[in-house]
């Protein structure tokens, strides 16, 4: 779980094997489900890792507090043999990487006052 924190989220992928080992592997981002629309795909990198920053700023940008699932589909070689896995990221609007309250938290008291120019007679 993340509040946006400006912090990385880090999956790591761990390859399937396959064999005979020629057969090449292939993973590919197949969709992204949750609360919002402004995520999409990402795919895994050089490094076997798919990496995630969400900062307070993403919160008023539109990317909604709740649960995200990254579905990826393996295929190997040219078999029509594919599985999926998912990664479920959980955002929370609890607070943030500046201790801000949630915003169901924030309460605003406004008082009004009247200058004596401002009475009316």
């Amino acid at each position: 779980m993340d509040n946006y924190t400006g912090n990385d989220i880090v999956f790591k992928y761990n390859p399937f094997s396959v064999w005979p080992a020629f057969c090449p592997v292939d993973v590919m981002c197949y969709n992204v489900t949750g609360p919002s629309s402004e995520l999409s795909c990402q795919e895994i990198d050089a490094n076997n890792e798919v990496r995630w920053n969400f900062e307070p700023r993403a919160l008023a940008e539109g990317v909604e507090p709740g649960t995200y699932q990254y579905t990826y589909a393996v295929g190997a070689g040219s078999a029509a043999l594919t599985t999926l896995f998912a990664i479920e990221l959980v955002l929370s609007a609890m607070g943030s990487a500046n201790n801000l309250p949630a915003i169901e938290d924030i309460n605003v008291d406004i008082d009004l006052l009247q200058t004596e120019s401002d009475k009316m007679e």
